[in-house]
């Protein structure tokens, strides 16, 4: 059963994850083996024999290749996990091979167009992780980084602190009571609904776009240390917002944004990478049926023909 669902799964080098996924899920209970996980480890520079299929030898760095197809989720398990199921599909993949080249398959035309597309993958594969690679470099992500801490300075940030109540009439009177020299934070502590009231109403720093509309408006119009002449209403109630400080947009930490610039580090280097090899080619595109692409340019108006004058409607 178990080498019926491996064959049925893989397909040289894809399917494999389905495959191993459900033969990590036996029927029933084995006895307890000998931990996998314990096995010597590989050594790629030894390469070792793991294998023989009347003599033709079946070496660690083709089990390893293997491996890499999984799934990123399988690749998680130590290849020592998965060794007895990748070894068995590296036997059959060999000896059904060995029919295959008996029945004439690799001199197959169907086969030999497969492999060939097959094969431009890889090499696309590998010259990609090779620019890619290069590309990603400690000044590259230093550049990258600096581009997100000038970009960030560019969105303005206000610290707002607020007191939230129920009726415009209760507003308007800590309003009041705030101009005549009351102290804000302490009036949010004893008067405000919103969560922030424990500390004093503070909300912190605010970018445009984090909050409700009305009220950030009503935020960003202030300045520092003003507080708004009339209370804000939203869907949570009536506002008194200040204002206590203003400054530029901060950077995020490194760490934070190490994998979205090396993502876009890999797209410039891939971008830049196609268009090299552009450059000097001449390439003709068709339609599905093979026909040619009839581009049609539209006409500019001042050089577009005048329309057809309207004939006058008949006289009544």
């Amino acid at each position: 059963m178990f080498r019926t669902t491996l064959l049925a799964t893989v397909f040289v080098m894809g399917g494999a994850a389905g495959a191993f996924a459900q033969a990590a899920a036996p029927a029933a209970p084995a006895a307890p083996a000998e931990p996998a996980a314990e096995a010597t480890p590989l050594d790629p520079v030894a390469d070792p024999i793991v294998a023989t299929v009347d003599g033709e030898e079946i070496r660690a760095s083709e089990i390893v290749l293997f491996f890499q197809t999984l799934s990123a989720e399988l690749q998680q398990i130590p290849i020592a996990g998965l060794w007895d199921q990748l070894l068995t599909a590296a036997i059959d993949r060999k000896l059904a091979a060995r029919r295959g080249r008996a029945e004439g398959l690799f001199e197959d035309p169907d086969v030999i167009e497969k492999t060939r597309i097959f094969l431009d993958q890889l090499v696309e594969d590998s010259l990609l992780r090779t620019a890619v690679d290069a590309a990603i470099t400690d000044e590259a992500m230093a550049l990258e980084y600096a581009k997100i801490v000038q970009e960030s300075a560019l969105i303005e940030e206000v610290r707002v602190s607020h007191i939230l109540v129920e009726t415009q009439e209760e507003a308007f009177d800590i309003i009041g009571l705030v101009q005549e020299g009351a102290d804000f934070a302490q009036l949010a502590r004893e008067r405000s609904l919103g969560p922030s009231n424990v500390a004093g109403g503070d909300l912190d720093y605010l970018t445009a776009g984090e909050t409700i509309p009305d009220f950030e408006v009503a935020a960003f119009a202030l300045g520092v240390g003003q507080m708004s002449p009339d209370p804000v209403q939203t869907e949570f109630g009536w506002h008194i917002i200040l204002v206590t400080d203003r400054r530029p947009g901060l950077a995020p930490p490194l760490e934070e944004v190490a994998g979205y610039m090396q993502d876009q580090i890999s797209r410039q280097a891939i971008d830049a990478f196609y268009n090299g090899l552009l450059e000097g080619v001449e390439i003709e595109r068709f339609n599905m049926d093979g026909t040619p692409i009839v581009v049609i340019e539209e006409i500019p108006a001042a050089e577009a023909p005048p329309a057809p004058a309207t004939p006058p409607a008949p006289a009544p």
